[in-house]
């Protein structure tokens, strides 16, 4: 297992650097957990529902054993390349913090993550909550995990339809201005031309880019 992901983050690294449009940094180094062991040999205390950790100051990452993994789980490639994405984004901002929705939204679409259970969090939450609105989705996530889990699917969502609006190049720019300090509303205006409240309103609930 190790070997393999070895041979896969030598592969995917560069390539993960490249659509980003950010340099891949010092050394990263990738740590498979021993059975029952994730949680104890990390630097800080990871969710329990984490299937895998980055910690980009350090360079670390942490995956669960595939014996500690239910068997439909997502390969571990997959949880790779998503907590690569956390570490490369946040060497970028550094020392700023990364803002969570697009954090988590460039992994999950970087890393190949959009599917049917993204579909189905948003859809519930259309038909039985109400969605989260940008305004609100950019300012932070909710602390209660339904919450989170909603914003994880629409920030996902959100940063699949930067990249349909203005392609890979707008998402690279995106990137480089807010990690050079530029506010949300001005980034999103130079990448998409159009200001946030005007985003919120064409941004329906029926618009979902992920389907």
């Amino acid at each position: 297992t190790v070997r393999r992901l070895a041979d896969h983050a030598a592969r995917s690294l560069p390539a993960l650097s490249t659509r980003l449009g950010i340099p891949s940094g010092g050394l990263l180094d990738v740590y498979v957990a021993l059975p029952g062991t994730f949680q104890a040999i990390q630097p800080g205390a990871p969710p329990d529902w984490a299937d895998g950790t980055a910690w980009p100051r350090q360079g670390l990452i942490f995956l669960h054993s595939p014996h500690d993994r239910p068997g439909d789980a997502e390969p571990l490639e997959t949880v790779l390349d998503h907590e690569m994405v956390h570490v490369l984004v946040g060497r970028a901002f550094a020392p700023r913090p990364v803002p969570r929705w697009l954090q988590e939204g460039l992994a999950q679409v970087v890393a190949g993550e959009l599917g049917p259970q993204v579909v189905d969090t948003i859809t519930n939450a259309r038909l039985y909550g109400g969605l989260i609105p940008i305004d609100t989705l950019v300012r932070g996530f909710p602390s209660d995990v339904l919450g989170a889990r909603l914003a994880y699917a629409q920030s996902a969502d959100f940063v699949a339809w930067l990249v349909a609006e203005a392609g890979e190049d707008g998402l690279r720019r995106l990137i480089q201005a807010m990690a050079n300090g530029d506010t949300v509303e001005s980034t999103l205006w130079e990448v998409t031309g159009r200001r946030l409240p005007e985003l919120q309103a064409m941004l329906k609930p029926d618009d979902l880019v992920v389907r």
